[in-house]
């Protein structure tokens, strides 16, 4: 209908996800630019709800889906939200993406799992079983399939022949690395001794290593306690992907609801390093004690008066006053 100021009305009845019929309307410049401004919003309003996942829905669409709502959780670590949207995008999709839910069979997905499996590897053939598993539950929990079908998908097992499991460093061969470091000029220009003497030493993480800091805890204890021979390991490093993406939907005009989505989630974890607040698991928050060689080398540091980088963190990048890439 026309509106007083030339423009033109579009509206209807629309039943919401919470079973209420609400009056949904939209204005448009013509008839036709209101009817379509009236149906892009019933399209958010139903994506809003969930209510746009069927058996019908392709799998590739289940993955948009299910991977918006991981990226809004914040208890996920940001690394592993990177991870899910690398195997989503590099082998769930172009193994079984163009199947529709219902399509979804044990013995699809089995084949699928193999196939993976043979082309990248196991581990990335239980990744994409984990992500399987995350969205098919999505799928389940919003009534499109009665049961997770993944639950019933072959386990992805090691090789009987597997000649590649590890095993732990003897006392001469951590010796050996830490001298071979010692005497290399490069090694010694990256601070690569004092970083690998922690890691040894302690058996901390990488990112966990480049995020130890000499700051106070949120009770107001020493995180780093070289007195009492401690350390409360609380912190990660992490690189949040999508510097080029950002600049894209930044600079784009009109943003899809997935566009909008997508970048809010990126202003409010801005690209780059940063220092997460947690460790990569809950199990990983802990107290250990430090070996005395690992405390003469940070009571050395602390007489040389080693530049520190950004939030206090002992091992900063070598070249500038910034984050150490765990990379």
């Amino acid at each position: 209908m026309p509106t007083d100021d030339g423009q033109f009305k579009a509206r209807c009845r629309f039943r919401d996800h919470d079973g209420v019929t609400r009056l949904v309307q939209r204005i448009g410049k013509t008839k036709t630019g209101a009817q379509n401004n009236l149906k892009t919003a019933l399209r958010e309003r139903q994506r809003t709800g969930g209510a746009q996942i069927s058996g019908e829905t392709r799998l590739k669409d289940l993955g948009k889906v299910w991977l918006a709502e991981i990226k809004a959780d914040e208890d996920m670590a940001t690394g592993t939200k990177q991870l899910y949207s690398y195997v989503l995008s590099s082998y769930v999709e172009p193994a079984v993406g163009a199947l529709r839910i219902r399509e979804a069979t044990v013995e699809h997905l089995d084949r699928a799992l193999v196939t993976i499996r043979e082309r990248h590897g196991r581990a990335s053939a239980k990744s994409a079983k984990t992500v399987l598993s995350g969205m098919l539950g999505y799928a389940a929990r919003r009534g499109a399939i009665n049961t997770n079908p993944i639950k019933f998908t072959s386990s992805i097992r090691r090789g009987r022949n597997n000649t590649n499991r590890p095993r732990a460093l003897t006392p001469q061969e951590t010796q050996e690395v830490l001298t071979s470091l010692r005497r290399m000029p490069r090694a010694v220009d990256l601070d690569l001794p004092d970083l690998v003497t922690l890691m040894l030493g302690t058996g901390c993480r990488i990112g966990e290593a480049c995020a130890m800091r000499d700051a106070l805890n949120a009770e107001g204890k020493q995180l780093l306690d070289l007195q009492g021979g401690t350390w409360e390991i609380n912190a990660t490093v992490i690189r949040v992907q999508g510097v080029r993406r950002l600049a894209e939907l930044q600079a784009k005009g009109k943003l899809s609801w997935e566009e909008q989505e997508e970048l809010a989630v990126l202003l409010k974890h801005p690209p780059g390093l940063h220092v997460q607040e947690r460790p990569k698991t809950g199990a990983g928050w802990r107290r250990i004690a430090l070996p005395a060689s690992v405390v003469d080398m940070l009571r050395r540091r602390e007489r040389e008066l080693r530049l520190r980088g950004p939030v206090e963190v002992i091992f900063g990048s070598p070249q500038a006053r910034a984050l150490r890439d765990p990379s």
